[in-house]
């Protein structure tokens, strides 16, 4: 069986998923609507996820990452310094419970 990677790279504007070296979705900061978080129960450990809710011009999407990839701990860095506002307790209330799913918003653009 053939396991593909994924990867997070961060660029000067936001960040892009990869697999197998190939682009699969570019996110920019300035797109994103709201970042949350939540756990996925796998039976024996969990894995907690990022999402980020995105408007571009083509739409509304949502893109989702795990601790498991190549650059997570990069974009929570980034993340938390691109919106210093955000919920500085994310992580711990994500994490706790354990195999909960304890979805939580991180942070959301303010209505106008």
């Amino acid at each position: 069986m053939l396991v593909f990677e994924q990867d997070i790279r961060l660029t000067e504007e936001g960040f892009t998923i990869l697999k197998d070296e190939a682009a699969l979705a570019h996110v920019r900061w300035s797109n994103v609507k709201e970042v949350f978080a939540f756990k996925l129960d796998l039976l024996t450990v969990d894995c907690i996820c990022l999402g980020f809710h995105v408007s571009q011009d083509t739409g509304e999407y949502t893109y989702q990452v795990t601790e498991e990839m190549s650059g997570y701990r990069e974009l929570v860095e980034k993340m938390q310094c691109i919106y210093p506002d955000h919920n500085k307790d994310w992580w711990t209330q994500v994490a706790f419970p354990a195999f909960a799913t304890n979805y939580i918003t991180i942070w959301r653009r303010p209505s106008n």
